[in-house]
């Protein structure tokens, strides 16, 4: 049965689970954001660098449906290497094992990895993109404004 008073008394409450739970939080975003730096960085300077002539033509002289299928071919493929890049920081986050488990044996390891994974590695790394964020408001703003 539902009882709102457990409930907020959990809600604050600091046992070793809880503080537990804050130091691997801590533990994997520290590493991850590491990682999504370190690879930001890589992407920024040898990818985006590279690829900057393709990404700066002008596309004025362009019908705008050609526009809109070569950005989205662009986004689509970056979004794959994106993706594998996911795949890859996650993989070697959890290289590194649980410090908390390791201090205290009763903690289930890893409980927390989804909120870290969602913030650290998802939004921390599109921010850190730059180019790819521009990219994607050319297409928006191809897909939402008229042709005059």
């Amino acid at each position: 049965m539902y009882n709102f008073y457990t409930r907020l008394n959990k809600l604050f409450a600091i046992d070793n689970i809880r503080i537990c739970k804050i130091l691997e939080i801590f533990q994997y975003t520290l590493i991850y954001s590491i990682l999504v730096i370190l690879c930001s960085y890589l992407l920024n300077n040898y990818y985006y660098k590279k690829d900057k002539n393709i990404s700066d033509k002008p596309y004025q002289e362009e019908n705008k449906y050609i526009q809109i299928i070569k950005l989205s071919g662009i986004i689509v493929f970056e979004l794959v290497v994106i993706t594998i890049l996911f795949f890859y920081i996650r993989k070697i986050g959890l290289l590194i094992p649980s410090i908390p488990n390791l201090w205290y044996p009763h903690f289930i390891p890893h409980t927390t990895l989804e909120y870290i994974i969602h913030i650290a590695i998802v939004v921390f790394l599109i921010e850190l993109l730059p180019e790819f964020k521009h990219q994607l408001e050319d297409l928006n703003r191809l897909l939402v404004h008229k042709s005059n």
